[in-house]
């Protein structure tokens, strides 16, 4: 056992020694029979112990230190005695002077604070029966007192009839001393019990000094009067460690309260209450007799303890109704809570469980299972939960969320843990919280979702910004739509919202799993890419050529383009991010229709903002690129000619850059005879097997003369019609003039193919087949393979393969980015296969070196 922080062992050990030493001292240097050396050591003791309750009390609150300012008054009360006689002012003590009366007051005051300590514990109940003990005890010490002290030292041969009063009070203190403390703090508080014990043994120690003091006013001897000292001397040090243990705060008055009771009040009580016949029996025996007050003494506590066993009786009978009402009481609270309560003792082991818990944890009525707590719980859980419960309880833990299993299936359970002070068991308070928590997640949901398009929201997107990536870079797009005005002007906001849908819905199509989509607002949407600033002007390309395609909704075809920003994150960096790549977006809107802008650290990258397509073409800036599309095994089936602008400053801009640029300086049509023209002219002289696919774009669609333009430019080049594939989209036939038919069946019929481009996403083939020519259809898989059903989309593809080949058209597949999407094609019976699997982006000479050579495998 530890001994308390507060105890001041090392002055309490040398006040003892030094009290010893200097009283012996004194007692022997006595020889003029001056009395009074060993009073001026008690006095200088009771001041030392005086300054160290003062010290110890500093801190506490005035409540609990207010029975512990009596042992000062009674330190300060010996004091000032000893003093008194020690330095000759006052007659000695046992003359019945003021120094007897001082000393008489500083025996009291530690019985004052018994009582103040008994009133402490609040115990109201059993009042009569409590009084009734501390009667009996009280008037057994007394008889034994007045037998064995009294009536020795009354004799008259030993003490005048003045001083017959003193040696009275002395005894009677003597056996208050012993009975009171023992009475009433027999039980008190858990945390006053220390002090509590102390201060018993403290007040036993004056009554033995009371004895001694009678003694001496008897026999008039030196050891008497030795003995009285250092008793009252020790029992001032046993004092101070009881204020040392004392709390320095207690809880309060209405809150439940542990009690304890002491052993050494108990081995008092249980002595003096058997002393007593023993005390009658042997002098009996030695044929002495009881004087009249003894009898009369015995005779009031045989009185006491008959009505004390009467009182306990009837008390006992009231707290066993009050046990049996509190004990239904309890039982109609649990039984109507809506919380369940089960009770587990120190090994988890079940030992009370309410209806309410019965129904939580699924435990069907009859005996307890022997298991334990734990095996209720979901075994994924099951750990933790028995970890919990046999941890310290911390009260800012909060409640402890498992799973239970059940019959209708799993449910989420809070619990809540109350320990029971000085007990193993524990109450838990169970709580099903599955739906509430279910709505919780739904609001969560709902306060990061998009309503309209269920993407993640603005919220959901700063969220994110603001997570750490760890050692990941990460890259952020915010994307604006171009023309999303004019469809809610001519196709009203329904028609808006529909886009609005079909966007979200293409954007989740381009991004990668690892990648974020989210809606701003308005036609405001954002890309939160998990990669470095390539993939991600990656991704914004592919997002500006996705959304060129046209967008059907309400029977209206529009042609809504987007505008790109982009912007590397740094850690830390989200919202600086954002700001970057708003700016970026902004100037891309400055720009034109289609461009992606990216911010570096020099600001925002003008990309060809500013430069002459028409001299770019002329110095040769603006070249050619070549997309392979394979037949799938392993040979070239197509090549798919595009531009890319070599630009001196921006570097090599892709071909949705230079389109864009070429709708903003009116030269969309140059552009498009130029690689018409260069294409032709590149691909003549290559084998007869090689094809080549060019996309057929509006201002060609528009043009006068578009049969004649191309085979013009076929005659000049000398390349076979037939190896000249025409790819256009829905968007493109649906917003041509009416000239736009003719001319295409005047191509078909002098051998060029005609490929519908993006099928599958709009009308029927057999709408497109009443006024287009078509030889090929080409389907994009990233369009439809994540959307919906992805474990349908073979299905889907291979039925859109056989109603072509039904028509007798080619199926081409675009967007094959792996080998699964490869597998899936092939397994469909697609014709040609296009995408990042097959290789992209080739110069000429590049694609030149390819021809005849078999094409690598697809990798992931």
């Amino acid at each position: 056992m530890t001994l308390p922080e507060r105890l001041p062992v090392r002055p309490l050990l040398v006040n003892t020694v030094l009290t010893v030493l200097a009283m012996s001292v004194a007692l022997h240097l006595d020889a003029t029979h001056d009395r009074n050396r060993d009073d001026l050591v008690l006095a200088l003791s009771a001041v030392h112990v005086s300054w160290l309750v003062v010290r110890l009390l500093r801190g506490t609150d005035r409540a609990a230190a207010r029975p512990w300012r009596w042992l000062l008054v009674a330190a300060t009360l010996l004091a000032l005695a000893c003093l008194g006689t020690g330095s000759g002012m006052t007659r000695e003590l046992g003359t019945l002077g003021v120094p007897d009366l001082l000393l008489i007051g500083a025996a009291v005051c530690p019985l004052v604070t018994c009582v103040l300590l008994a009133a402490a514990t609040g115990r109201t109940a059993g009042r009569l029966v409590l009084a009734l003990d501390g009667a009996v005890l009280l008037g057994t010490v007394l008889v034994i007192g007045e037998v064995h002290v009294l009536t020795p030292a009354l004799r008259p041969e030993a003490v005048t009839d003045a001083l017959a009063p003193l040696v009275v009070v002395y005894g009677c203190y003597a056996a208050v001393a012993i009975g009171l403390p023992s009475a009433v703090l027999i039980a008190t508080r858990v945390e006053l019990r220390a002090a509590a014990s102390l201060l018993t043994l403290m007040v036993a120690l004056q009554g033995v000094a009371g004895i001694s003091l009678a003694m001496s006013v008897d026999e008039s001897s030196p050891t008497w009067e030795l003995t009285a000292n250092l008793t009252l001397s020790l029992s001032m040090l046993v004092g101070v460690a009881a204020v040392a243990v004392a709390p320095r705060s207690l809880p309060p008055r209405g809150q439940h309260q542990h009690l304890a009771v002491g052993r050494l009040e108990l081995t008092v009580t249980v002595l003096a209450l058997a002393g007593l016949p023993v005390d009658v029996v042997v002098m009996r025996l030695q044929g002495q007799t009881l004087s009249t007050t003894a009898t009369v003494g015995t005779a009031v506590v045989m009185l006491l303890l008959v009505l004390r066993t009467a009182g306990r009786i009837v008390h006992g009978q009231r707290l066993s109704r009050d046990l049996v009402a509190t004990e239904e009481d309890v039982r109609d609270l649990v039984e109507a809570s809506s919380d369940g309560v089960v009770i587990i003792d120190g090994d988890l082991a079940l030992v009370s469980v309410s209806p309410v818990a019965r129904a939580v944890l699924g435990l069907p009525p009859g005996p307890l299972p022997a298991a334990g707590f734990p095996s209720l719980v979901h075994e994924e859980d099951r750990a933790l939960v028995q970890l919990q419960l046999c941890a310290a309880l911390v009260p800012e833990a909060g409640p402890l969320l498992f799973r239970v299993q059940l019959a209708g299936g799993v449910r989420e359970v809070e619990t809540t843990i109350t320990e029971r002070l000085h007990s193993p068991r524990r109450v838990l308070h169970l709580r099903d919280v599955t739906d509430r928590l279910s709505r919780e997640r739904e609001l969560e949901q709902l306060a990061f979702t998009d309503h309209l398009t269920q993407l993640p929201n603005r919220a959901m997107l700063f969220r994110e910004l603001s997570r750490d990536a760890g050692d990941g870079a990460r890259s952020l797009l915010v994307v604006d739509l171009d023309g999303f005005k004019a469809v809610n002007d001519v196709a009203g906001h329904e028609a808006g919202d529909h886009l609005l849908i079909e966007v979200g819905r293409r954007l989740r199509n381009v991004v990668r799993d690892g990648d974020l989509v989210a809606r701003l607002g308005g036609d405001e949407f954002a890309v939160l890419v998990a990669g470095g600033l390539a993939e991600a002007i990656d991704i914004a390309q592919r997002v500006v050529v996705t959304l060129t395609h046209p967008h059907r909704t309400g029977g209206w075809a529009f042609g809504v383009g987007a505008s790109v920003g982009a912007s590397t994150m740094l850690p830390g960096g989200g919202q600086l991010a954002f700001r970057q790549a708003d700016a970026a977006l902004r100037a891309a809107k400055q720009a034109g229709k289609g461009c992606l802008r990216v911010w570096t650290d020099d600001g925002v990258t003008s990309v060809a903002a500013d430069s002459d397509l028409v001299a770019a073409l002329v110095d040769g800036q603006v070249q050619l690129r070549l997309d392979v599309d394979g037949d799938g095994h392993g040979g070239t089936a197509v090549l798919h000619a595009s531009p890319v602008w070599v630009h001196p400053v921006a570097g090599t801009l892709p071909a949705v850059e230079v389109w864009a640029a070429a709708e903003r300086q009116g030269r969309a049509t140059e552009l498009s005879t130029w690689l018409l023209a260069r294409a032709c002219t590149e691909i003549a002289d290559w084998a007869p097997g090689v094809l080549l696919a060019l996309d057929l774009t509006a201002a060609q669609a528009h043009s006068a003369d578009l049969a004649g333009d191309v085979l013009s430019a076929l005659s000049v080049a000398g390349l076979s019609p037939r190896r000249l594939v025409l790819a256009l989209t829905e968007e493109t036939a649906l917003t041509a003039p009416a000239s736009f038919g003719p001319a295409l069946v005047r191509l078909r019929d002098a051998g060029v193919q005609l490929a519908l481009d993006e099928f599958g996403l709009g009308q029927t083939l057999f709408a497109h087949l009443d006024r287009l020519p078509l030889t090929a259809v080409r389907v994009d898989l990233s369009a439809f393979v994540r959307q919906g059903r992805p474990d349908l989309a073979p299905q889907v593809l291979a039925s859109i393969v056989s109603t072509a080949h039904a028509f007798g058209l080619l199926a081409v597949a675009a967007g094959v980015d792996g080998p699964e999407q490869l597998a899936m094609a092939r397994a469909a019976g697609v014709d040609a296969f296009g995408g990042r699997a097959f290789p992209q982006g080739l110069t000429v000479a590049s694609a030149r070196a390819l021809i005849g050579q078999r094409l690598p495998s697809p990798t992931p």
